[in-house]
């Protein structure tokens, strides 16, 4: 081996090296405990913006339960649109608050801000929306009517709380192991 080789070896080497002792920041399993009633697969059905939809959601603990994985399937009864739709949500104890990645068939909302916080056991996803006064804020509650369903309520929002247009309601049942 030439010296320059080794050298390379030997930096790349060290550089893995010391990155295993980088402080790593502490698993937030309390924060994420909210989520674990929703965990599972389920058949969903949506009427979402005036269309019928159906498909699968997914919602399950990722990178050993540092992350929560939501995966939702969906086809318009018509079948001219077909989604995925995935949002990574964790909780960052230096910005004391949940972050939230979404990755989907459609437009990019991750330059926005996205929100999670929580009613009871209910889980509320809200996004401002992108348009010049930011003044919409669409708006998500998810709830668990029983064990094996869970319910999405999808509006628009005023900055003020004010129901400005119902959008959408989706419904979701708990696939069992033999179906």
């Amino acid at each position: 081996m030439n010296k320059k080789t080794f050298l390379i070896v030997i930096i790349c080497f060290t550089a893995f090296l010391s990155y295993g002792q980088l402080p790593l920041p502490k698993l937030t399993e309390e924060k994420l405990k909210i989520f674990e009633p929703y965990f599972g697969k389920y058949k969903q059905t949506m009427d979402y913006g005036g269309k019928k939809w159906s498909g699968t959601m997914e919602i399950k603990k990722i990178i050993k339960g540092w992350y929560v994985d939501w995966t939702i399937l969906t086809k318009s009864e018509d079948n001219t649109i077909d989604r995925e739709y995935h949002m990574m949500v964790t909780y960052d104890t230096a910005m004391n608050k949940y972050r939230v990645w979404r990755f989907e068939t459609g437009a990019n909302w991750n330059d926005y801000p996205i929100t999670v916080s929580t009613e009871g056991t209910d889980i509320i996803v809200a996004l401002q929306f992108p348009q010049e006064d930011s003044s919409e804020i669409f708006y998500n509650r998810y709830s668990k009517p029983s064990k094996d369903e869970i319910k999405i309520v999808t509006e628009l929002h005023s900055k003020e709380g004010k129901v400005l247009r119902k959008i959408g309601i989706t419904t979701a049942t708990r696939i069992k192991q033999d179906d």
